[in-house]
């Protein structure tokens, strides 16, 4: 797991400083099954037993917009009739695009983040390559 990790901070050394014990996930949502959302809440788990005080997971940041439970998963219905692959209503209503989401994310990172835990197969996600660019 530690492989997958990227540290912002060149001098990174684990610590009781929230920033310094903050990780982004980031990886491939957009055309998997239920948007990936099983390998993000895994990682945020083991992230957090590996001592992480703040794991910001786009899953979870999707789960929160919606309105919906930690553990809800997305289904079929609800990528064909509301999310259509790149934007999602948010328990207001409102739209919200994919490059919103993306841009929040790299805003957290940017503000928040110590490091990036990057899923499998992150490389074929275009938001995932431009968090990692960060």
């Amino acid at each position: 797991m530690s492989d997958n990790i990227i540290h912002i901070n060149k001098g990174f050394k684990p610590s009781a400083d929230t920033r310094e014990r903050s990780v982004y996930i980031a990886g491939p949502m957009t055309g998997l099954p239920q948007f990936n959302f099983s390998e993000f809440d895994d990682a945020r788990d083991r992230l957090s037993r590996l001592g992480y005080i703040t794991v910001y997971s786009p899953a979870d940041q999707d789960r929160e917009r919606l309105g919906k439970e930690i553990d809800w998963m997305p289904s079929h219905e609800d990528v064909v009739e509301g999310w259509n692959g790149f934007a999602i209503p948010d328990k207001e209503g409102d739209m919200v695009s994919r490059d919103d989401l993306i841009c929040e994310g790299i805003s957290w990172i940017l503000d928040n983040a110590s490091s990036i835990y990057m899923l499998r197969h992150w490389e074929g996600s275009s938001g995932a390559r431009a968090e990692h660019a960060v």
